[in-house]
């Protein structure tokens, strides 16, 4: 009994005197590794985007355009003068003739008569019968070659005698009787240069208007 106490207390000391031991624990790791296991699972759930609707936006309806169908012009006509009245006319031509017979008898030939010159002529003699006096320049203030140039008469040279008479008669008379070297009418009537004349009658203020074209 007293050999057994003291060999105890020898191992006690002995045990306490003994370096730690550390070699590894083959449990141990085992739980530490346990417990340091952590699975963290992230549960995410995507909520989906909506998917992006195609926005159409409606074209707006095209409104017919209406293109105003533009008002037919007037065809613009050529103003025809009426034909001079058959005793205008009658009286045209007798002037005609009496020049004539004034050139023969002087020796020079006769003029043909020309209805281009006569259109004129006439228009021209209306022109002075309207507005009650005779001129050589119209009441729009065409002269000669613009009034022979309206009725397409486009000789390179023209001129003109107008007179207020009673008669063809008396008006041809008041043309040739003219003293030289004032006589600008008489030698007109029987210049060797003229080839043609139109004459133009219209009734006036008593008496008429005789105007009488020459050209060449």
């Amino acid at each position: 009994m007293k050999i057994i106490f003291p060999a105890i207390i020898l191992a006690l000391f002995l045990a306490a005197c003994a370096p730690p031991d550390t070699s590894p624990d083959p449990v141990a790791p085992a739980i530490r590794t346990k417990r340091a296991t952590f699975t963290a699972t992230a549960t995410f759930t995507a909520t989906p985007s909506p998917t992006p609707t195609a926005t159409v936006t409606p074209s707006p309806t095209p409104t017919p355009t209406v293109t105003p169908t533009p008002s037919p012009r007037a065809t613009p006509t050529a103003t025809i003068s009426p034909a001079p009245t058959p005793d205008a006319a009658d009286r045209a031509h007798r002037v005609w003739r009496l020049i004539n017979q004034a050139r023969a008898q002087n020796g020079f030939p006769s003029l043909v008569y020309n209805d281009d010159l006569a259109l004129a002529a006439q228009r021209h003699a209306e022109d002075c019968a309207q507005r009650g006096y005779g001129s050589h320049i119209g009441s729009d203030g065409a002269d000669l070659r613009t009034r022979l140039l309206r009725v397409g008469y486009r000789r390179r040279w023209a001129t003109e005698s107008w007179a207020w008479a009673r008669s063809p008669q008396r008006a041809v008379a008041m043309w040739l009787d003219e003293t030289p070297p004032d006589d600008p009418h008489r030698r007109m009537l029987l210049s060797p240069r003229l080839k043609e004349v139109g004459v133009g009658v219209a009734p006036g203020n008593g008496g008429y208007y005789f105007i009488a074209d020459f050209g060449r």
